[in-house]
């Protein structure tokens, strides 16, 4: 049976689930295991074990109902024979059908099969989910059976760029990479991809494996060996080199006794592991550089059977990374837990200043770590606050706040669980009528490039500008030509560009009043290396939920993009096109744009920083 929950969109705990209904339409659902949901909510596809069978749903984007559509068997007749002596084709891969995994363009589906130690491959029509192809026969494009390193196939990831597949071989302690090709959906085992235990003792029954947002890093999930295991992961190539792996009572872990799955937050801050014969979930913090991990906390069923987590078997993420769901195997349950937030931290205000006198103003805060539901203090009391994205809200004082001339500490806190207090607090300054304000910087275009480029003209946007501003390279003035109270021009030369590293700028307004800004780096690439991009416009900045059922195409304007840049959507990549230098193309699939509220659109490119982000609202 496949069981139907609502999910709250609001609130708190956000994401909490309420039994709806439960399926079994059909015939071919014993054993049901693991399922997916197309990148436009349309179909859902449902593996069965015991009926070797995958199985095809219509689903209502308002509702979420499910209505059986079809399946597709074991051993099923996939060709006809025309001419005498031929023989027909039947579907040998899904004896044990597992795990169902869908290309990135909707076009194919791959099927585990634990029995027949095999992948099946399935051309799919993207409008109406189905499988099936002339004569109303299977779609198969192709079978890879291989009981050496294949043997109990259980879990597939597939990079987001659709390049690669990581299958795994539960009894054969076998991590496989395969090329696929993009035209034909058809899979290639990659000349040294292949990893085994014991050369790899981590994994040592491997069962389940995970590909982290940015694509760097591969994880898997050791049954036997009571272990996860890390993985540097190179995009170009799909080969893995080893980081780490992490094991029940080594090293101060606890509770990892036969892991069953991993997951990852959108943001790649955190990995999530089951464990089966512990009862428990880990929670691992992830460095985003190095892949290593570090276990922060274990939850495990106590002896009076809470939470209901016995032989806790999957954990999946909710698309906000602010909840996680855990099933139960022998306590039939799912149990939705909710992530503690995270303390902000403040970097910069625009504007800095204000006039004594001023009227009513909307402060942008800018920093990280903030959730909805974030609240910007000013001298400790809250403020109205608007909700912008993870690097950004925006307040509203009130004009009696601004009358006298001094000074007011901003902060922010998120809300519970956790959340806490602003771990910095910045200074809001307001200026005699006299006083030149305080300049505040928000970002600079370009913000790289490379070591020996000739001079250049760097825009910088910000809060304060007055003629008067001087633009500081390194704290040493340079050439400043103001363009607005937002926006200046700085003049840099080949001199100041001649080595890598990073300079620090800054702009400063003269007495009276005045002062200095906060600084942003600007990075000067190494040879090889690639200068960091910057988004200062997007467009459409807003889609409205429920106008369109498909793809969004949103076009960034900005400085350093290159034909290798990656745009991400709440830090997890995106197709994406390179028209310009100036100009990329981002597509954003229909379940991007289901909820209302702010997604975060970065670009990075490849051994470079992340662009700033910056967000529609849907």
């Amino acid at each position: 049976m496949i069981n139907r929950y609502a999910r709250n969109a609001a609130g708190y705990p956000a994401g909490v689930l309420s039994y709806a209904d439960g399926l079994s339409g059909g015939d071919d659902l014993a054993g049901v295991r693991l399922s997916v949901v197309s990148a436009d909510g349309r179909f859902v596809y449902a593996a069965a074990v015991s009926d070797d069978a995958i199985n095809v749903f219509e689903r209502n984007l308002e509702t979420g109902a499910l209505t059986y559509q079809d399946s597709i068997k074991f051993d099923s007749a996939y060709t006809l024979c025309l001419t005498p002596g031929c023989t027909v084709k039947r579907i040998q891969g899904l004896d044990g059908a597992y795990e169902p995994l869908l290309s990135p363009d909707g076009k194919f589906l791959y099927v585990s099969g634990i029995s027949s130690d095999a992948i099946t491959v399935f051309r799919r029509d993207p409008g109406t989910g189905g499988l099936r192809g002339l004569l109303n026969l299977p779609a198969v494009r192709q079978e890879i059976i291989d009981s050496t390193n294949l043997n109990g196939a259980y879990g597939m990831a597939m990079s987001a760029d659709g390049k690669y597949v990581y299958a795994t071989g539960y009894s054969s302690s076998s991590l496989v990479a395969f090329s696929r090709n993009p035209s034909t959906g058809e899979l290639t085992a990659v000349n040294g991809g292949v990893y085994k235990a014991p050369a790899i003792a981590g994994l040592n029954g491997v069962f389940r494996v995970t590909i982290s947002p940015d694509g760097n890093f591969l994880y898997t999930a050791s049954f036997d060996g009571n272990s996860v295991t890390a993985f540097k992961r190179n995009p170009a190539t799909g080969l893995l080199t080893l980081v780490d792996t992490y094991s029940h009572s080594q090293d101060g872990i606890s509770d990892l006794e036969s892991v069953s799955s991993v997951a990852i937050s959108p943001d790649g801050n955190y990995l999530f592991a089951t464990a089966f014969n512990s009862n428990a979930v880990s929670i691992f913090a992830r460095d985003k550089q190095t892949g290593e991990l570090a276990q922060v906390q274990t939850i495990k069923r106590n002896a009076g059977g809470q939470p209901p987590l016995g032989n806790a078997r999957d954990v999946k993420v909710s698309p906000d990374g602010r909840m996680i769901f855990v099933t139960g195997r022998s306590d039939n349950q799912i149990t939705a837990f909710g992530l503690a937030n995270p303390v902000p931290q403040l970097t910069s205000l625009a504007p800095a200043s204000a006039a004594a006198g001023s009227p009513e103003l909307i402060l942008t805060v800018n920093g990280n770590n903030f959730v909805e539901g974030a609240a910007v203090t000013w001298n400790g009391q809250n403020v109205p606050t608007t909700f912008v994205n993870a690097g950004e809200v925006q307040a509203t004082v009130a004009a009696n706040r601004l009358q006298t001339a001094g000074s007011a500490e901003i902060g922010v806190t998120n809300p519970p669980p956790l959340g806490g207090p602003a771990s910095n607090t910045l200074s809001f300054t307001i200026t005699s009528p006299n006083e030149n304000p305080v300049p505040s910087l928000e970002q600079i275009a370009p913000g790289g490039t490379v070591a020996g480029d000739p001079g250049l003209t760097i825009t910088i946007y910000g809060a304060g500008f007055i003629p008067a501003t001087k633009a500081l390279w390194n704290g040493v003035e340079r050439a400043t030509s103001y363009i607005s109270p937002s926006a200046l021009e700085m003049q840099v030369s080949t001199a100041d560009l001649a080595q890598p590293g990073t300079a620090v700028i800054t702009v400063q307004n003269p007495a009276p009043g005045g002062g200095l800004s906060n600084n942003l780096s600007f990075e000067i690439a190494g040879p090889g290396e690639n200068p960091t991009p910057v988004i200062q416009t997007i467009a459409p900045g807003f889609v409205t939920v429920g106008a369109t059922t498909g793809e969004v195409i949103v076009v960034l304007n900005g400085a350093g993009f290159m034909p290798e840049s990656q745009a991400r959507w709440n830090g997890a990549n995106r197709p994406t096109s390179y028209i310009d230098g100036q100009t990329l193309e981002v597509v954003l699939g229909a379940a991007d744009l289901l909820a209302a509220g702010n997604g975060g659109i970065d670009v990075i490119n490849r051994r470079r920083a992340a662009a700033n982000q910056m967000s529609p609202h849907l």
